[in-house]
C-alpha cells in the first residue's frame, strides 16, 4: 500500500505541476463540501461507508450475518467508525482522495465520493486502519502546507495526499484493540470541544430507523463516551419488523422492492450518479404509530421532504446540494409512480395491521 500511495501522491503533484489552476479548484471543492450539508453529518457518512463495505461484502457472498457490525465510538476528542465487510480496495482509496469519483455501485448508498471529506470539519488528522491495507494517515495540515510551499499558493486542499503508517499505530490504540473485529477503522481527531458536543449529539440522534431500509442484518453500536451504548438491531417476527434502539422498541410494517427505471428521460436526467439497473424502493409505517404523525421521505437517510403518507418512503431520490431535500425533475417523477404504485398495493395489509 505505501508505494501505491506513493505513486497516487506523485501523479497528484504531476497533475498540479501541469495545471497549477486544479490547486485552487480542489481547495474550491472542499471548501463547498465544508460550507454545506456534508460539513455537518460526520457520523452520517461514515456509516454509511461501513454500510456499503457490507453490502460489498454481500453481493460477493462474503458475509456472516452474526459478525455484521457497524461500531461508533467517541472518546476524548477521537471519533472512531468501525465496520466488517469488503476491505479498502486500491480503487476506492484512490476515491478518497477526488471527489466526483466514487466506484460506489448496485444498491451502495454512497454515491459522490465527498461523504470523507466532511472529517475536515474536525479540524485534525485522520487515521484509516485496515486489516488488508495497513495504517494509512490523511494529514489536512501537512497536505495543504506542503502543497502551499511547493505552489506558492496562498489557499490549498488538505485531503489530496495521504500517507502510509506502521502497524503499531493501531496497536498502541486501546479503541482500536476493543475493535479488533473490525475490517476498516477510521480515527478522526476532533480539534474543539464544541466540535466533540455537536458529534455527541449526532451520534445520540442517530436514526435508527436506517436498519429498517438496509437489507443486510447488521448491529450498530453508537457510544457517545457519556450515555450508555445504544444497540441498534432488527428483528422479524410475525411478519413485522422489530425494530431495537436500545432500551426502546418499535414495531414496523416494511414494504420493498427493487424497481427498474425505464423512462429514457428520467435516466437522462438522473445520469449516472443515480441511474442503476434496478435500485431499491421502500415504504416503511409504524404500526400502531399516531395517525397525525408526519410522513417523510428518505434517501437512506432523513430529509427534509414530508409527504401525507404515513412512515417513511425510502428510495435513491435526486436532492439538493445539501442532499436534505428532494428536488424536482424526470427520475424523481418516475420513482414517486413506482411510489405510488408500492403504497397503493401495501396499503391494505398496513391498515389491517393498524
Amino acid at each position: 500500500m505505501k508505494e501505491f500511495l506513493n505513486r497516487l501522491n506523485a501523479n497528484r503533484l504531476r497533475s498540479y505541476d501541469a495545471d497549477p489552476g486544479l490547486l485552487k479548484e480542489h481547495f474550491g471543492i472542499e471548501d463547498t463540501v465544508l460550507a454545506g450539508g456534508y460539513g455537518y453529518r460526520q457520523v452520517l457518512e461514515l456509516v454509511q461507508n461501513g454500510a456499503d463495505a457490507l453490502l460489498e461484502a454481500c453481493e460477493r457472498g462474503g458475509v456472516s450475518e452474526d459478525k455484521n457490525r457497524i461500531h461508533v465510538l467517541l472518546r476524548n476528542r477521537r471519533l472512531y467508525v468501525a465496520n466488517t465487510g469488503a476491505p479498502l480496495s486500491e480503487e476506492g482509496l484512490d476515491a478518497l482522495l477526488r471527489s466526483h469519483s466514487s466506484p460506489k455501485r448496485g444498491n451502495q448508498i454512497g454515491r459522490f465520493g465527498l461523504g470523507f471529506k466532511s472529517l475536515l470539519k474536525l479540524g485534525g488528522r485522520i487515521d484509516l486502519f485496515t486489516c488488508a491495507s495497513g495504517a494509512i494517515r490523511f494529514d489536512p495540515r501537512r497536505c495543504r502546507a506542503e502543497l502551499r510551499e511547493r505552489y506558492e499558493a496562498p489557499k490549498a486542499p488538505g485531503l489530496r495526499l495521504a500517507w502510509a503508517l506502521g502497524d503499531e499505530e493501531r496497536r498502541a490504540d486501546p479503541a482500536c484493540a476493543e475493535m479488533e473485529w473490525a475490517e476498516t477503522i477510521v480515527r478522526a481527531e476532533i480539534c474543539t470541544t464544541d466540535l466533540v458536543e455537536r458529534l455527541r449529539h449526532e451520534i445520540r440522534s442517530f436514526p435508527s430507523e436506517f436498519r429498517l431500509f438496509f437489507p443486510v442484518a447488521t448491529t450498530i453500536l453508537l457510544d457517545d463516551g457519556e450515555k450508555p451504548a445504544r444497540e441498534v438491531r432488527i428483528e422479524r417476527e410475525a411478519g413485522e419488523h422489530v425494530l431495537h434502539d436500545g432500551q426502546s422498541v418499535s414495531r414496523w410494517c416494511v414494504e420493498g422492492r427493487e424497481v427498474r427505471i425505464r423512462d429514457a428521460d428520467a435516466l437522462a436526467d438522473a445520469t449516472h450518479i443515480h441511474a442503476r439497473e434496478t435500485v431499491p424502493l421502500a415504504w416503511g409505517v409504524p404500526v400502531h404509530g399516531r395517525r397525525e404523525e408526519v410522513g417523510r421521505f428518505w434517501a437512506f437517510f432523513p430529509t427534509h421532504t414530508q409527504t401525507f403518507v404515513r412512515g417513511i418512503v425510502n428510495a435513491p431520490w435526486k436532492l439538493n446540494t445539501d442532499r436534505n431535500a428532494v428536488i424536482g425533475g424526470e427520475w424523481n417523477t418516475a420513482l414517486m409512480a413506482e411510489a405510488a404504485q408500492l403504497i397503493v398495493e401495501t396499503l391494505p395489509s398496513v391498515v389491517a395491521r393498524n
